[in-house]
């Protein structure tokens, strides 16, 4: 590769010193061109003639590598018409070949580095440091000024670029921020960031008095110095944070909130320090400039929120329900964004403001800002982002660092050390006094010391400014990668979002006592499960029974355009229900409940998080309310209407949930028939049906039916698929084990029998499977028969038998084979399908 980037090299040289000497002997007349293009027209010869007495002074020495080049050369002549070549074939290849290297040595280095748990983001800053090792031989190199990464006359296209690209990516970093979760998330996390920025601030200002002569022959502007460690070191930028974090995958864990929540004030802090010591800088032109940069600063905040926001929620509401942003909107958005950042470099303020404050201006979420981030996200993040690390590779100079004083590297890096270890410990006081685990408030003190591109481009910003040299920007560059180096794979490696230490353990239906609480969650993603969610609520609680029943009515959203998920309870500490944020969903849950208040009470909450962790939020909350069920909903396709009635997203999350539900699990199968609830008529029947082959899991669906079998609407019929003891292998170990879990599925029939015997509305029908054909024939038979039918997940011991003969045209595993037989829809009237696993804590 290296060898290639040389050559690609000598030929641009090449073509530039012909170049050059075509426009030294070129004149116009001045009836061909006028005056602009005049003006044009000298500073391309400008520029070019620069260029070629750079590249004389280093004639390249390979002729040979040059052939292909020149015809390639003329070919493009030929094809603009014979004329001069054109600019684009100079800095075309320079962009492209830049961004390929950058974007395939990052990802190659995070290919090989993940295995250690390094985020995308230090690979994409050490992608550009090694990038330019080859090229820094030598601080006096003249070659190394026309490498491959330079552009004429010192007019970096790379430059250009990646800060186009930082400005489009800050603004949708402000874009996806939610402001109002600093009021919502309360007064923990304003208490942890506040202290945990101003202690660390403390620290870092006596660390650097201390250090104030040592550091003199070193740092050109001490006043500018210091404003630049405290931002740099004190604050904690949300938008890394939200990176790391979703990398990760804990942006919807406890201490993943509370670090966005806390690092958010942080954030808005430091721009107010950003903002001031832009004004003192300024002021340092005179007052009244310094006067104009903050009146600046107030207008640019004003215009945001009084004329843009309005906007966007005009957008909004003018936009129609599951409809796109008209394009007009989008361009004015961008527009706007694009003014406003012209605005504040004029000013004298930093461009950076402009995006950041209209990204945080702007409403998040759907339908404007999914449509935002839909338009500018690719192209800012993949393609021109990337570049602005080839910027921090060109200014850092490990020559030059590597020089110093071995006293210097110390002093640099233990500032950064001990401000870091001071903000670890500052949080974790904070975060125990706050009442959060010890653990947790040491994990939340690292991740709030996550460095990124922030930092990073305030270093070159000062770096470029010449408050500091490139010794100790490479110094303090180094420290930065080091220390999310250090923190990210601790985070990683200590932190489990669903860790059981101080939780009860796991809970079964067919654990509790009879008449026990019975305590489930039910989860939807939208109203079209709620009609069969509300039927079985129905029959599980009937008053009769006098068994109390707690729902957790779980609202799951995808989290689209916002970098922070929601866990949002909508009841107070009292129980009574807030309305505040609670979708339309909810309220069928609640009238539900209004009318069983008897013997039901509904929790409504909502979980605003990535598909990809959802399944975080529902375990979680099975470990705090110590739940025994859980349901979640799954639909197949519906044959009578021909259609695939959408999965949702309980295909991605529901093997996660199986997986890690510290409780029962009931996937609630259901076929998009949308058929309201009527419970209170009298001729109201509702007819079950159990398929009961043995094992756990088809225990627990017995526990589970045995609860409905006190409703006097419920209509019970259980079907006890026997296999007889000669069909089993004759091994001494499987017949035991079969006698056992016999003797285990005969017991839960006969207990149910047994406290049923009076109960009409029950009964249950033993069939001895003499071959897989009768009992496929059977249990076919059930889908047009039945309003639900309830089935175990996997098979016992006790039906092994049959296995290899049912996982023949397999299609669902998250059914299991009985499961997916039955909601299948070769029905007329398909059945709605309740397939449950037993939490097994082995």
């Amino acid at each position: 590769m290296l060898s290639l980037l040389k050559l690609n090299q000598k030929m641009l040289d090449d073509d530039f010193m012909a170049t050059s000497r075509q426009l030294q002997h070129v004149h116009f007349s001045d009836n061909d061109i006028n005056s602009s293009e005049v003006a044009c027209y000298s500073f391309y010869k400008d520029v070019i003639s620069t260029i070629g007495e750079g590249v004389l002074k280093n004639p390249p020495s390979n002729k040979n590598s040059n052939e292909f080049f020149n015809q390639l050369r003329n070919f493009t002549k030929q094809s603009s018409g014979g004329g001069i070549e054109p600019m684009l074939f100079g800095f075309l290849p320079h962009f492209l070949m830049m961004l390929v290297l950058i974007v395939t040595v990052s990802r190659v280095l995070h290919f090989i580095l993940r295995r250690l748990k390094q985020p995308l983001i230090v690979c994409q800053m050490i992608a550009g440091f090694v990038i330019f090792l080859p090229w820094k031989k030598d601080k006096h190199d003249e070659y190394s000024k026309y490498n491959l990464f330079t552009w004429p006359n010192n007019r970096r296209l790379e430059e250009v670029m990646a800060l186009t690209g930082l400005l489009l990516y800050l603004f949708l970093a402000g874009l996806k921020m939610d402001v109002s979760m600093v009021w919502r998330s309360g007064k923990k996390p304003a208490i942890i960031g506040i202290v945990g920025l101003f202690i660390p601030l403390l620290l870092c200002s006596f660390a650097y008095a201390f250090l104030h002569n040592f550091l003199n022959p070193f740092v050109k502007n001490q006043e500018k110095f210091m404003f630049f460690i405290v931002a740099l070191l004190c604050t904690s930028c949300f938008p890394v944070l939200a990176d790391i974090l979703s990398e990760l995958q804990l942006l919807n864990s406890e201490v993943g909130r509370l670090a966005l929540s806390s690092s958010m004030i942080q954030n808005l802090l430091g721009w107010v320090f950003k903002a001031i010591f832009v004004a003192l800088n300024q002021s340092q032109n005179g007052v009244k400039i310094g006067i104009m940069s903050v009146t600046l600063f107030f207008l640019l905040v004003f215009f945001n929120v009084f004329i843009v926001r309005p906007y966007g929620l005009w957008v909004v509401q003018n936009t129609p329900s599951n409809g796109n942003v008209r394009d007009v909107h989008i361009f004015v958005i961008i527009a706007t964004m694009i003014l406003t950042t012209l605005a504040c470099d004029f000013g004298g303020i930093t461009y950076l403001f402009g995006p950041c404050i209209m990204g945080l201006a702007l409403p998040n979420g759907p339908p404007l800002g999914t449509a935002l981030i839909e338009r500018i996200e690719l192209v800012a993040s993949e393609v021109l982002f990337p570049l602005i690390f080839i910027i921090e590779g060109e200014n850092m100079d490990l020559i030059a660092a590597a020089g110093q004083e071995l006293r210097l590297w110390y002093w640099m890096v233990l500032i950064v050390i001990v401000v870091s270890v001071a903000k670890v410990a500052t949080v974790a006081a904070v975060a125990a006094y706050c009442d959060v685990p010890v653990k947790h408030g040491l994990l939340l003190g690292l991740i709030l010391n996550f460095r990124g591109f922030v930092e990073m481009y305030t270093l070159i910003y000062f770096k470029q400014g010449q408050v500091i040299d490139s010794a100790t920007y490479t110094m303090i560059m180094l420290s930065i990668i080091m220390v999310t180096t250090i923190c990210v794979p601790l985070v990683s490696t200590l932190y489990k979002p669903l860790h059981v230490e101080n939780h009860a353990s796991g809970q079964t239906v067919q654990q509790m006592w009879s008449h026990a609480e019975l305590r489930l969650i039910t989860c939807f993603f939208d109203d079209n499960p709620i009609p069969t969610l509300l039927d079985f609520l129905e029959c599980a609680s009937s008053s009769e029974a006098k068994k109390h029943t707690t729902v957790y009515a779980l609202h799951l959203k995808k989290l689209e355009a916002c970098a922070v998920s929601s866990f949002i309870c909508h009841c107070n500490e009292k129980g009574h229900i807030k309305s505040e944020e609670m979708d339309h969903v909810h309220n069928h849950f609640i009238a539900f409940g209004q009318v069983k208040k008897e013997c039901v009470t509904v929790l409504p909450f909502t979980t605003i998080a990535p598909q990809k962790t959802m399944y975080q939020d529902v375990c979680s909350l099975i470990l705090k309310k110590n739940t025994a069920l859980v349901i979640v909903p799954f639909t197949r396709k519906n044959s009578l209407a021909d259609v695939e009635t959408p999965r949702g997203m309980s295909g991605a999350f529901l093997p996660l949930v199986l997986e890690q539900a510290r409780c029962s699990v009931g996937i609630m199968v259901y076929h998009g028939i949308t058929r309201i609830t009527s419970a209170s008529h009298p001729h109201w029947k509702y007819f079950v049906g159990v398929v009961y082959m043995g094992g756990p899991d088809d225990r627990e669906a017995v526990a589970i039916a045995t609860r409905m079998a006190y409703h006097p609407c419920v209509y019970l019929k259980f079907f006890y698929f026997r296999i007889p003891s000669k069909s089993m292998n004759p091994n001494k170990d499987s017949m035991s084990s079969y006698n056992m879990e016999q003797t285990l599925d005969d017991e839960v029939i006969y207990d149910l029998q047994r406290e049923n015997i009076n109960n009409d509305r029950l009964a249950v029908s033993e069939c001895i499977m003499t071959d897989v054909e009768q009992a496929m024939s059977t249990i076919h038979s059930l889908g047009n028969k039945y309003d639900l039918l309830i089935v175990g997940r996997r098979r016992g011991l006790s039906s092994s038998v049959i296995n290899a003969e049912f996982e023949e045209g397999f299609d669902m595993f998250e059914l299991g084979m009985i499961g997916d037989v039955l909601a299948s829809s070769k029905y007329s009237k398909p059945a709605n399908v309740l397939v449950v696993q037993q939490y097994n804590p082995s």
